[in-house]
């Protein structure tokens, strides 16, 4: 349906998948809301039991390592798009702490705000395939998406354990 959507609307294929997710909202909206919930769990257990792992497997046998190894530039743009994403998708989660949490609860809330693969990949796929983003670019941003998914997430556990926060 959302390859079908994209060709229809002349839309890229990450478009056509979102606007399928948003036409299959507006076809169900008159539904029970046990119909609603069941069809969900069911999308939920066929997204994530199949398509999310199937995505991350993509992710990493596309990932071209070479060519981030072998261009200093790109490598030295992972550790600043890290921090970027520190800033631009970290900061922001701060919104969502309850006031009086503590410092530990923030820090990791920051953390887990952090974290951003799948819109990575999209959009660095996007901007290669329309020749606006080099390979090399590319590989760095993906390259620290990888790693914020990695490490960000175990760095927010430390925050949690009783004595380190």
């Amino acid at each position: 349906m959302a390859g079908w959507l994209s060709l229809a609307l002349g839309l890229d294929m990450l478009l056509g998948v979102f606007a399928a997710g948003v036409l299959w909202q507006v076809i169900f909206s008159g539904a029970s809301h046990h119909d609603h919930r069941g069809l969900e769990r069911k999308l939920e257990a066929v997204a994530y039991g199949f398509l999310v792992p199937v995505f991350f497997v993509y992710t990493g046998v596309t990932f071209q390592l070479s060519t981030l190894l072998t261009d200093p530039a790109a490598l030295l743009l992972v550790p600043a798009f890290l921090g970027l994403l520190l800033l631009v998708r970290g900061l922001p989660s701060l919104l969502a702490v309850p006031k009086g949490s503590a410092a530990a609860d923030r820090r990791a809330a920051v953390l887990l705000g952090a974290t951003g693969l799948p819109i990575i990949v999209a959009v660095t796929g996007v901007g290669t395939d329309e020749g606006i983003l080099s390979a090399g670019t590319a590989s760095a941003l993906v390259g620290a998406g990888m790693l914020s998914v990695l490490v960000f997430p175990l760095l927010a556990l430390t925050q949690r354990r009783p004595g380190l926060g």
